[in-house]
């Protein structure tokens, strides 16, 4: 059942409202620009065995379009960095990375340190030459030491630096269509750096690109290789080459790529997501 009821916005359940049973998602989840009561990347159910995550949108969505995990952003160490703050190369909003990660590639490929490639952003500067804040200073103690997360030694200028956001998704890149695998169905249209919910378990809406390879009735459907976000059939189950599988079809489906047609699914993403 669900982690939290909130009315404003839940997931459904069929019980006492006076709305729709599907979408499955209350049509007040729209683009919503914080994660409010929610939590990130914490799998939420409703009484049909259909499960939702909530994520941030890096590039926008519409309803039904299959989501993939958005690339982590490059931030090479610069010179002056210590073991609480990363100077970098990056351009950033202030504060828009904190919760997400940064990882020092260098140090891990050192094998040193193990436990250093991989740290929570606390918080950020913004603009260019931006900086990361991975250890604040402890106010428990009374000379302020940095806290548990500080850097054993501070990353060195030049050091391969990645902004990992482990939240963020896009629409399911033409070019990723050989090597990525989705994530999970957008249940509504969430506008570029807001937060919305992907279905990632049972009967979802998604949409359908069968102009190039019709949906098959009781067949798998796979992500496009022609438009973004978009997802054709498939003879069968396919794990590389042509996209991984997102489930089966419960509808055929012809439609060309600018119909916005939507079609049942029964999923198969989440050892995946």
């Amino acid at each position: 059942m669900q982690r939290k009821e909130v009315m404003l916005h839940y997931t459904k359940t069929g019980k006492g409202q006076q709305t729709a049973t599907i979408p499955w998602i209350s049509s007040d989840f729209t683009s919503f620009t914080s994660p409010a009561s929610y939590n990130l990347g914490q799998p939420w159910y409703d009484d049909f065995g259909n499960v939702f995550i909530l994520r941030k949108a890096q590039t926008a969505f519409t309803i039904g379009q299959v989501a993939s995990q958005a690339a982590p952003l490059t931030a090479t160490v610069q010179a002056g960095s210590t073991t609480r703050i990363v100077n970098t190369n990056a351009t950033l909003v202030a504060s828009a990375e904190k919760g997400n990660f940064f990882t020092d590639s260098t140090i891990g490929d050192a094998g040193t340190n193990a436990a250093d490639v991989l740290k929570l952003i606390k918080d950020n500067s913004g603009g260019a030459n931006a900086t990361l804040t991975v250890s604040l200073l402890d106010t428990k103690n009374s000379n302020l030491q940095p806290d548990a997360d500080a850097y054993v030694v501070a990353p060195a200028n030049a050091d391969l630096g990645l902004i990992v956001r482990p939240n963020n998704v896009i629409p399911f890149p033409v070019a990723n269509i050989t090597f990525d695998v989705p994530v999970g169905i957008a249940v509504q249209a969430i506008a570029i750096g807001t937060f919305g919910f992907l279905q990632t378990r049972g009967l979802a809406l998604v949409k359908a690109k069968g102009d190039v390879t019709p949906w098959v009735t009781g067949k798998p459907v796979v992500p496009d290789g022609v438009t973004a976000g978009f997802a054709k059939g498939a003879a069968t189950v396919q794990i590389t080459a042509t996209g991984a599988n997102i489930g089966q079809a419960m509808q055929a489906s012809a439609a060309a790529a600018a119909a916005s047609a939507l079609g049942a699914v029964m999923l198969t993403l989440e050892p995946y997501s």
